[in-house]
């Protein structure tokens, strides 16, 4: 297979059906370091009208290459491995779809103090519930530890934070 490049939406940039990106900056073309995030995926640095964003490589690669007629949102590795951004390996999936894939395929979806966008850990969790059978009012929680109003009641109520029960 030849390696193909199309333009993304940003203006002095390029991606390649191999998912890697080269800019047009500067009367210079140069391929584009890509660096690797805390939870695994590529990204480049992109300059756009003075002002700088990260963009994962993947999402520029299907950006680029892939039809998205239903709109969905997210982008699916379906070798479930982040840093493989070839366009014969990137779908256009719901979160539910990619969640899916990741079970079916083996993968244990991260969860708790493992996700990569928690604010909690156990022993924070078993002392809010401690806080609260104790008789102090979610919003005393909410001002003691920092945590928002909503995240405090569904630890209390067990909406989330459920798999370890050991709390007391």
């Amino acid at each position: 297979m030849r390696e193909t490049w199309r333009k993304t939406q940003y203006r002095h940039y390029e991606v390649s059906n191999f998912g890697r990106v080269r800019s047009h900056h500067r009367k210079e073309v140069y391929i584009m370091h890509q660096r690797t995030s805390k939870i695994g995926y590529k990204y480049v640095w992109i300059t756009e009208n003075g002002r700088e964003y990260n963009r994962t490589v993947h999402r520029l690669v299907a950006k680029a290459f892939i039809n998205n007629p239903f709109n969905k949102p997210q982008v699916n590795h379906k070798d479930l491995d982040k840093t493989n951004n070839c366009v014969e390996n990137l779908e256009w999936v719901t979160a539910s779809e990619n969640n899916i894939h990741a079970i079916e395929n083996g993968k244990e979806l991260p969860s708790g103090e493992q996700h990569w966008n928690s604010i909690l850990n156990w022993d924070l969790v078993r002392e809010i519930r401690q806080m609260y059978a104790g008789g102090i009012k979610i919003s005393e929680i909410s001002s003691i530890t920092g945590i928002h109003r909503r995240t405090i009641s569904d630890v209390v109520n067990f909406a989330t934070w459920v798999k370890n029960e050991s709390f007391f």
